[in-house]
């Protein structure tokens, strides 16, 4: 698997996560509720084969997941002050 498995929205939930940001710091960035934050973490997962964060943290910096997403974002005309993540 490969992160072009994964949808724009779900590179996006795993680079805050591998940044540390909790279920409601990702709702509020993305504006959904909270209870739907785990829903995309268990597609990410099944997509990947992971079972736990440590994992997919590995994976986001191994596979420079932001660097494609910023980039893919930047195709779509997405601003990039949307994309300052972590900050």
């Amino acid at each position: 698997m490969n992160q072009n498995d994964l949808t724009f929205q779900e590179q996006y939930i795993a680079i805050l996560v591998s940044y540390g940001q909790t279920r409601k710091d990702i709702a509020k960035e993305l504006s959904m509720s909270v209870k739907t934050v785990p829903v995309h973490m268990t597609n990410i997962y099944n997509k990947l084969g992971f079972r736990n964060i440590a994992l997919l943290t590995r994976y986001v910096l191994e596979e420079k997941v932001e660097e494609s997403f910023t980039l893919n974002s930047i195709r779509e005309g997405i601003p990039v002050s949307f994309l300052e993540i972590g900050g």
